[in-house]
């Protein structure tokens, strides 16, 4: 079950899930572009990828286009989000791509398949991706989370995400020593930050981009 703070964030997403491809295409590609960069791994390469609060699928669609054979997990808490892309995985026909509509800070009381599922990605994952997420787990579901994406990950995979950086405008933004923090949560090691320029609906702006490290 959710937290009544994760319901409110869901149903955020759910009202924006039919015109979200629209809304963040132009932020996808920026992303993209920035993670193949500062993670410096090849894109073409063959590896199991998470796409964490992947909305609509829209990293994931473009992801898949240089790399058909890697394996996608798909994991979002909002189902009309999933829904969108369950639509697209059937019209495209992608084999490759898995999608779950679950909260990772308790996947362990999602049904059977999906808990299943999840446990059996447990140390085989090498890159998580999240694209404008961690800022908006609730505080209380923070730890659980990361600890449930470190978990994921293989020993020397990578976690890569977008987040506002802290200003006036957002207080509760990413700075170096909270991200640090994050990742701990994850038993992952930073390894680099940078607040980067990137592609908005109407305009760049200024993005806090981590890269960090399952030790």
């Amino acid at each position: 079950m959710n937290s009544a703070a994760q319901d409110i964030v869901n149903n955020e997403w759910n009202s924006m899930a039919g015109e979200w491809d629209d809304l963040a295409s132009g932020y996808r590609d920026s992303f993209v572009k920035l993670l193949w960069e500062y993670t410096k791994l090849n894109s073409s390469d063959k590896r199991v990828v998470v796409d964490f609060g992947c909305g609509s699928g829209l990293l994931t669609e473009v992801m898949r286009r240089t790399s058909p054979e890697s394996q996608y997990i798909c994991i979002d808490a909002a189902s009309e989000m999933v829904r969108v892309l369950q639509d697209k995985m059937r019209s495209g026909d992608w084999k490759n791509v898995k999608a779950y509509c679950v909260s990772l800070c308790n996947f362990e009381s999602a049904a059977h398949d999906i808990r299943t599922d999840l446990v059996a990605l447990q140390g085989k994952v090498d890159l998580v991706v999240a694209s404008s997420v961690i800022n908006f787990i609730p505080s209380n579901d923070l730890a659980a989370t990361m600890k449930a994406v470190g978990s994921m990950l293989k020993p020397g995979g990578l976690f890569c995400h977008s987040d506002w950086p802290k200003s006036q405008e957002s207080p509760d933004g990413f700075t170096n020593e909270k991200a640090e923090e994050v990742y701990h949560m994850g038993g992952l090691a930073k390894q680099s930050t940078a607040v980067v320029q990137m592609e908005t609906v109407h305009h760049r702006r200024e993005v806090f981009l981590g890269v960090a490290v399952k030790k």
